[in-house]
């Protein structure tokens, strides 16, 4: 993912630098200007990183983030202070500038904290889970974008923010903003969460890798707080609000409904790398909220969509594990607030009512595991989920747990040489010591 970050950035600069030519070619010459001496060395530190680093894509990534793009912005600055020229409000010029400038600032600050963060607090604080780091990183990122996208969308007009990003304004219609929205929000939640739960095999994606090594509960709340609360909002305030009209009055509507929905969709490519219909559910999603927002000219109708379909795709699977299979919903929910002997006999009444649903078996397996009693038993079952589900980490996770209990420590050494095939930045359960 650096890798295409990183050439979404170099194609901005090298738009914005086009856009700078054309204004005044002989002082763009000149304030640009590279010194021999400086491409000397930024060439030979280019070379030193692709040969002797291991990581060469996020090497490569802060050399041009920390060191070259500073640079940039700087002649950048240098440039427009001696043409003196003031861009008027509402022109392409300005708006383009404005825009290319939001996400060359956004890149900039958003590694300067977590250089910063590394550097300074790493020492002090450590996160007890990645999920942790998420959440402050996304924190982060989320306040930036709105200011600077508050900031940039002042080039459309002097009618204020929430017109500019269409949040107010255009005479929404109750129909136009609410109804179609909500309706869209429940047929595709409802296809979303019919998905998740009729399949047997659920795919591993990084966020749910992540979540399920994760413990700390306001760590969780946090995350939620921002998926549910915080996401939907800011995403199409940037997306759907900004830099739709940046593309709507730069280029026209067709294309900006197609460039934010890919956006948008790639933007979600990491969280569920590996699970295929939840990535294509989310482009769905994406263009349908983009075609309601050109549809409607307002940003709060699909503003009202987003909301909508998360919350559909949070509340209505629960609704459906409840009604089908309530054994384990029981579980899940009452979690450690009931004996063992409750969760294993809850587990049980799950695997004779589903016998397919691997998830039951892997935790029953894992319970014995913890507990010591019937290793044998929770091998059987740790590889009845496995056979449910082959590539599960969490489940290989649970056989090796269970191989190191019985002592069978090469058969377990394979396994967790298996996971780290799989995914070599899986995180394990620290059982060899226990």
């Amino acid at each position: 993912m650096y890798i295409f970050a990183l050439l979404f950035l170099l194609l901005v600069v090298y738009l914005d630098c086009r856009a700078l030519k054309k204004k005044d070619l002989r002082l763009f010459e000149e304030v640009f200007f590279l010194p021999l001496g400086l491409f000397l060395l930024l060439a030979f530190i280019f070379v030193a990183v692709f040969f002797f680093t291991e990581h060469k894509e996020e090497s490569v990534s802060a050399i041009v983030l920390v060191f070259l793009l500073p640079f940039y912005l700087s002649r950048r600055y240098k440039f427009y202070r001696q043409t003196r020229m003031n861009l008027e409000q509402g022109s392409p010029e300005a708006i383009l500038s404005g825009a290319y400038l939001a996400i060359m600032l956004f890149f900039l600050l958003e590694t300067l904290f977590m250089v910063g963060l590394e550097v300074f607090f790493a020492p002090l604080f450590r996160y007890e889970s990645r999920l942790e780091e998420i959440v402050v990183s996304s924190t982060f990122s989320t306040a930036l974008s709105i200011f600077l996208v508050f900031r940039a969308s002042r080039a459309f007009s002097s009618r204020g923010f929430l017109y500019n990003v269409a949040l107010k304004g255009n005479n929404q219609s109750f129909i136009k903003t609410f109804l179609v929205p909500l309706a869209m929000s429940v047929v595709f939640g409802t296809i979303s969460a019919y998905i998740t739960i009729a399949r047997r095999v659920q795919p591993e994606t990084p966020l749910s890798e992540i979540l399920e090594k994760a413990t700390s509960i306001p760590a969780f709340i946090a995350f939620f707080a921002m998926a549910i609360i915080i996401a939907p909002l800011a995403e199409e305030i940037i997306f759907r609000g900004y830099f739709f009209e940046v593309i709507r009055r730069i280029k026209g509507e067709r294309l900006a409904i197609y460039v934010v929905s890919i956006t948008f969709g790639l933007l979600h490519f990491g969280q569920y790398r590996g699970d295929w219909p939840a990535i294509l559910m989310v482009m769905a999603v994406g263009f349908t909220l983009s075609i309601i927002r050109s549809w409607s000219k307002s940003t709060l109708a699909s503003v009202v969509g987003h909301y909508s379909y998360n919350l559909g795709v949070t509340v209505i699977p629960v609704i459906l594990v409840f009604m089908i299979n309530f054994p384990y919903f029981e579980y899940k929910m009452l979690g450690d607030k009931i004996p063992v002997d409750r969760k294993i006999m809850l587990l049980r009444s799950n695997i004779a009512k589903e016998p397919h649903f691997a998830e039951a078996y892997n935790e029953l397996a894992l319970i014995y595991a913890k507990d010591g009693q019937d290793l044998y038993g929770a091998l059987e079952l740790a590889d009845k989920a496995l056979s449910l589900e082959p590539e599960m980490l969490g489940y290989l996770d649970t056989k090796a747990m269970v191989l190191f209990k019985l002592k069978r420590f090469e058969e377990a050494l394979k396994v967790r040489n298996r996971l780290r095939e799989l995914n070599p930045q899986y995180q394990m359960d620290d059982y060899i010591s226990d």
